[in-house]
């Protein structure tokens, strides 16, 4: 069984949970070694690991002990404070971080880690225009460091400068073709300039060397998808996952090197699986669990990187003791659902509603949930309160809506997913999926209530206006022919056959045959319903672009 990987949750800690209250009470804090540097706050170390704690205490005592030394240079003292400002950054400890990494730059300016790993770490914390500063410093010392150009382009996104951050990347590009991160960002700043091929085009590229990061599975699938490319389109985004795409950083990895202990190797893993690094993060999942056998996330975690790595007995198997250990965990659930879904869809609906039980607001099981009871017999009214719940608490993300709306009509209730669409049109206006989808409803609904072609025609001739493609063209024709304009409609459905033929869009080729054929024998000509037979043998009902 191939899993689906869209979803699957890796528990996250968060090391810092006291350390925002502590900061205030803190007192102790290392002094500063040479005129014109600032004082170390030492963060709270009570909560951590022994080895953990040793590891910083030591570092702190040897920082003190070189800079009360005279004779010690200051590049000697800048690799010191570097040093501990790496380890408290690995630690999650900003705020002393930052001292100790603003102090390293001030002794040796002319070293570029030091602004680099500053910017790394305002990045982390959202301070963009800061972490500009000191990537672009970070450059000019070392024009050669790629990586900060690449966090500079996402920064550029970040702030909505597409066109600004087209330059860092292209300039990254120059210098390596097969950059995956360089064509990643392009991706996005392409999309963001709806330059739909270009960006399909850099997609690729970056999915061919990175090609389990489900992040870039699911930008691609947009960018097929406004270029009319559906079935392309619905099996890239049906392979989405929180797995993105790093740049080549050996200064960064120099941050993540220094972490030891359970904690460490679970922070470790977050980062190898987000970045696509599937099998170390599994290595490093597995050293969590040796470290901390009895706590339940770790085994979650580690089934998570098995599951994509298709080991899916293991994760199983993993996922088995976690519950062993707390038999409510909801991601220990959770991902039980997603491994299930579906050779034992009873079974797995029975975990997301176990996950539900637990986190009532969580929009992916919800989703999942969802999809699963509008199969099962007995729970159509549970598929359509999930679905439209779902919809309800994200109808700002056009994709859960249009998920939303998928398993209403799968349960028979077009007129639920016609207001769930009217009022998502409503909120948030423009969008052109959900007029898409809307339009397309009305034209061919099952329920013959629910039809309005002359509505439907106005949305989908708006749309097309700003699309373009032959998916809502057709929809146009469809929309004329419910309102029973037949040779109207033959005429967009044979502009829209000359444009699939022309771009070699086979399925639509067909397709549009077919409608023409229809269109061509009326009136009446409006798209069959679902219980009625075709008028002709070669003829068949339209299909949900």
């Amino acid at each position: 069984m191939k899993p689906q990987r869209i979803a699957f949750l890796i528990v996250v800690l968060g090391l810092q949970a006291a350390w925002a209250g502590a900061a205030l009470q803190q007192t102790l804090q290392i002094l500063p070694q040479r005129a014109g540097l600032e004082p170390v706050q030492l963060p709270p170390l009570d909560d951590l690991e022994e080895v953990v704690r040793e590891q910083i205490q030591s570092s702190q005592s040897a920082l003190q002990q070189l800079g009360s030394d005279e004779e010690v240079s200051e590049e000697g003292l800048a690799q010191a404070y570097g040093d501990i400002g790496r380890l408290y950054h690995a630690y999650e400890f900003a705020q002393a971080a930052e001292s100790a990494y603003r102090n390293a730059y001030r002794l040796n300016p002319s070293s570029p880690q030091w602004p680099h790993l500053m910017g790394l770490l305002l990045e982390g914390q959202g301070r963009l225009q800061e972490a500009q500063l000191y990537f672009h410093e970070a450059l000019r010392i070392s024009p050669e460091l790629q990586a900060a150009r690449i966090h500079l382009g996402q920064i550029e996104l970040q702030q909505n400068r597409p066109r600004q951050a087209v330059e860092f990347f292209r300039k990254v590009l120059e210098s390596d073709p097969g950059d995956a991160a360089a064509h990643f960002g392009m991706g996005q700043a392409e999309t963001a300039l709806e330059n739909w091929s270009a960006a399909r085009d850099h997609f690729k590229t970056a999915l061919e060397r990175v090609p389990q990061a489900g992040r870039i599975h699911y930008a691609l699938g947009i960018a097929l998808r406004e270029l009319g490319q559906l079935e392309e389109a619905r099996s890239h985004l049906a392979q989405r996952n929180s797995v993105g795409v790093a740049p080549a950083d050996p200064i960064a990895d120099s941050v993540t090197e220094l972490k030891r202990g359970f904690v460490i190797y679970t922070i470790r893993g977050r980062s190898q699986f987000q970045n696509g690094l599937i099998a170390q993060a599994a290595e490093s999942f597995a050293k969590a669990v040796e470290a901390a056998p009895e706590d339940p996330g770790a085994r979650v975690n580690l089934a998570t990187a098995l599951s994509g790595l298709d080991r899916n007995e293991e994760a199983l198997q993993e996922l088995g003791k976690a519950l062993e250990l707390e038999p409510d965990h909801p991601s220990a659930h959770f991902n039980l659902g997603v491994l299930m879904y579906k050779e034992n869809p009873h079974e797995a609906l029975r975990h997301f509603f176990k996950t539900l039980e637990q986190r009532p607001d969580d929009e992916q099981a919800l989703q999942w949930a969802a999809r699963l009871a509008v199969r099962e017999e007995g729970q159509e009214e549970a598929a359509r309160q999930l679905s439209v719940l779902a919809a309800r608490r994200n109808r700002a993300d056009e994709l859960v809506v249009l998920e939303a709306v998928k398993a209403l009509i799968e349960a028979g209730r077009d007129s639920d997913a016609a207001a769930l669409l009217q009022t998502s049109e409503e909120e948030y206006p423009g969008r052109g999926g959900i007029l898409h989808a809307w339009a397309y409803l009305l034209a061919t609904s099952a329920n013959p209530e629910l039809r309005d072609g002359e509505r439907a025609a106005e949305i989908a001739q708006a749309v097309y206006s700003a699309r373009r493609s032959v998916a809502h063209g057709r929809t146009v024709a469809l929309a004329l022919a419910e309102s029973g304009k037949c040779q109207e409609a033959a005429d967009w459905a044979s502009r829209m056959l000359r444009v699939a033929e022309t771009s070699q869009q086979q399925a639509w080729v067909q397709q549009l045959q077919t409608d023409l054929q229809l269109y061509q024998t009326g009136p009446p000509c409006r798209p069959p319903f679902p219980s009625q037979e075709p008028d002709r043998e070669d003829s068949q009902p339209p299909q949900n672009p």
